[in-house]
């Protein structure tokens, strides 16, 4: 609607969606992980971000598991955009190791696994192999499934929609043009091959 904007396009574009923001004429700002993370210090620059009351107040991100990995450019630029509220939504799990949670978390609730990352691998994963470098096991997990669990809200796609049972059709199609054919069998060969 009129009151959000998607910020993409050339720089200058984004220009002046940014001083439309600045006038207070939109009130949400819709950004790629990748405009925002290339738009970071811009941002900061202008006063959109880390401007105490008058900045921004929520960020809300869409595949959060995007920022999982704390030592990317992305993950740093959501973490230092210091919004007083951040929601993080997901449609598929958010992390498959414990480590893989600390990033999302420290976002969407900063200090509720603490506020360092190799703390955090200190408390909830035992490392071991050469040097202690390598992950042998976890621990601590009922405690950091239940910090996790305080703050997230899950439903498995069986509660949530009334989707009919899945179907399976095979279709035939004919292949009329003499280079379709011959594409198809040479893919057809080649994975035979595998």
């Amino acid at each position: 609607d009129e009151k959000s904007l998607v910020v993409d396009g050339t720089p200058n574009k984004r220009d002046r969606i940014y001083k439309q923001y600045l006038k207070r004429d939109i009130l949400f700002l819709i950004f790629s992980y990748e405009t925002f993370r290339v738009d970071f210090e811009k941002l900061k620059e202008i006063g959109i971000l880390n401007n105490g009351n008058e900045g921004v107040g929520m960020i809300i991100l869409d595949e959060i598991q995007k920022v999982k990995n704390v030592r990317a450019q992305i993950s740093k630029a959501v973490k230092n955009a210091q919004v007083r509220f951040g929601i993080g939504l997901t449609g598929t799990p958010v992390y498959n190791r414990p480590e893989d949670i600390f990033g999302p978390m420290h976002i969407i609730s900063p200090g509720l696994l603490g506020s360092n990352y190799w703390r955090f691998m200190d408390r909830y994963l035992v490392k071991g192999g050469y040097g202690d470098h390598q992950i042998v096991s976890y621990q601590n997990l009922e405690e950091l499934k239940s910090k996790v669990e305080s703050v997230s809200i899950r439903r498995l796609k069986e509660e949530i929609l009334n989707l009919p049972e899945k179907t399976y059709e095979d279709l035939l199609c004919e292949m009329i043009d003499p280079k379709q054919k011959e594409a198809y069998e040479s893919m057809r060969e080649e994975l035979f091959a595998w």
